[in-house]
């Protein structure tokens, strides 16, 4: 049976520095909630969008790519879409994302347009996620209603904490409006300034164990020979060269990340991960500072491949957060970031006034 209410194709696309993911579904204006009124119909994948790593050409081209696989996988012929929210890294600043929106007019991508950096849309996907784990756990129970108007303040207040390849965090209120570009900030400052508790400061921190373990003449335990290993490298001395190469091989030291957790009987890694916890924790009370949220007063959304849900620092962090008296009401890890850009294109103004 055919809906009654008019729907319209919206596209919400993650550009990372991995791997770009575009979603397209169908979006019913009049339908509540958002988890019943987005329907997705394709997905696409394509290699990486930031434009500061792979250039705004190559990041073009696959944010092209991954759009036109989400048609194939929909099996609908490529046309305009109602509404598009792009999100990509390294957009922090207006005139970092006017290239892409010129880029989405020009090949007439969508009627309504909005770019966007890729730490908003973690929140949005966030509360989607919730919003429909909630309502297929409980139905539409009077509880379940209490339950969502409570989670529904916390998002009022939210802290974004996200830890990958790099690390930052976001704060925004509900004075901030839900299209604003000025939401307070916490890291982000890359490998050389900052990015503390990111993946490739847990990698680095390894193997700075492995080159401090060589300086003091002790054996290289099972947690260092995996380090190396991983590295291609049979002797401490060997990583010089690997290390000391260009480009620096960012991604293969920030999937060092990996066997660190997977070493939690070495002291050495526990005591890495504990600081990573702990570093990431600081970037959560500084942006609640900041912003003067309360404890439980505001909701944590998590997203990146260091605080997946069996990651070790997820507990740890929030287990800081409790000793420092910043503890969220409720925190939720993003499993899938592009549903905030979906959100964000369903709820992009028909008026057109949020194009960038």
């Amino acid at each position: 049976m055919k809906k009654k209410h008019p729907i319209e194709w919206i596209l919400g696309i993650d550009g990372g520095g991995t791997k770009t993911t575009a979603w397209l579904a169908s979006h019913d204006r009049n339908q509540e909630p958002l988890g019943s009124a987005i329907e997705c119909e394709g997905r696409g994948e394509s290699g990486p969008a930031n434009p500061r790593s792979v250039g705004m050409g190559k990041a073009l081209e696959n944010l092209q790519l991954a759009i036109e696989c989400s048609f194939q996988d929909a099996k609908r012929v490529r046309v305009p879409v109602d509404s598009i929210c792009i999100c990509m890294a390294g957009l922090g600043r207006t005139e970092e994302r006017e290239p892409i929106a010129r880029w989405a007019r020009d090949h007439k991508i969508a009627h309504r347009i909005c770019i966007s950096e890729d730490i908003t849309p973690i929140r949005w996907a966030a509360r989607f996620e919730r919003e429909e784990s909630l309502h297929a756990s409980r139905g539409v129970a009077q509880q379940n209603v209490r339950d969502l108007n409570r989670e529904a303040l916390a998002w009022r207040h939210t802290v974004t904490l996200i830890s990958g390849t790099g690390s930052i965090a976001s704060a925004n209120d509900a004075a901030d409006g839900e299209w604003s570009h000025q939401e307070l900030r916490v890291g982000g400052w890359g490998y050389l300034l900052g990015d503390e508790g990111s993946g490739f400061s847990i990698g680095l921190s390894g193997l700075k164990e492995i080159c401090r373990a060589h300086d003091h003449g002790e054996e290289m335990t099972p947690f260092h020979r995996a380090l190396m290993e991983a590295m291609g490298c049979a002797a401490p001395l060997e990583l010089i060269p690997r290390v000391y190469m260009l480009p620096i091989p960012r991604p293969e030291i920030a999937a060092l990340n990996r066997i660190v957790m997977e070493h939690p009987e070495d002291p050495v890694a526990r005591r890495i991960l504990a600081q990573a916890a702990e570093d990431l924790a600081r970037l959560v009370v500084n942006a609640v500072n900041r912003k003067g949220f309360t404890q439980d007063r505001y909701a944590l959304a998590l997203s990146g491949g260091n605080l997946g849900p069996h990651s070790p620092l997820i507990p740890a962090i929030l287990e800081r957060l409790k000793q420092w008296n910043r503890e969220p009401f409720l925190y939720h890890h993003v499993q899938n970031p592009v549903i905030g850009a979906l959100v964000m294109a369903a709820k992009n103004p028909v008026d057109g006034s949020n194009v960038l």
